[in-house]
């Protein structure tokens, strides 16, 4: 059965509107579905090493990238094993702190960096840098502390 619409003066199917909509909707959810999919599995695929001398700001990054299905290959506590763990696990990140005792994040930078001169690195610190001469190891970024969730995952979206 034909009916003339209103407001744009053609005639349809009745049918036709409930069907299209019905489509439509099928559609969307199907693609809303494969990009979900797709943003979960990429995000999911970042491996990130986590260097931090204070183990409950270790404990909480863990925690805060996991909760957004960032996997966390492995967490240390100084410089030396920054590079050392880098080497072995070739995450996609390091979030390293800059002021630890023995090894400090610049060093397991500059190590890192020497090894991998592409490697991603977030030099996470709550130390004012001017204390520390990063000219030599160059971290891809640095964040301040305290941790804003939201700036690591937007960093690593950036870089990724």
């Amino acid at each position: 059965m034909a009916i003339l619409d209103p407001v744009y003066g053609f005639q349809s199917l009745s049918l036709s509107i409930p069907y299209n909509l019905t489509l439509l909707s099928q559609t969307l959810n199907i693609i809303v579905s494969k990009m979900t999919d797709s943003k979960t599995e990429l995000v999911q695929k970042t491996n990130v090493l986590i260097i931090d001398d204070d183990k409950d700001v270790r404990d909480a990054f863990v925690g805060l990238l996991q909760i957004h299905n960032i996997n966390v290959i492995g967490t240390g506590s100084n410089g030396k094993e920054a590079y050392e763990m880098y080497q072995k696990l070739r995450p996609d990140f390091v979030l390293i702190d800059a002021a630890m005792p023995f090894y400090d994040g610049l060093y397991g930078i500059e190590k890192i960096r020497q090894f991998d001169p592409c490697a991603k690195i977030i030099l996470v610190t709550g130390s004012p840098l001017k204390n520390y001469d990063i000219s030599y190891s160059h971290p891809t970024k640095i964040v301040q502390k305290p941790i804003d969730i939201d700036e690591i995952l937007s960093t690593i979206s950036e870089m990724n």
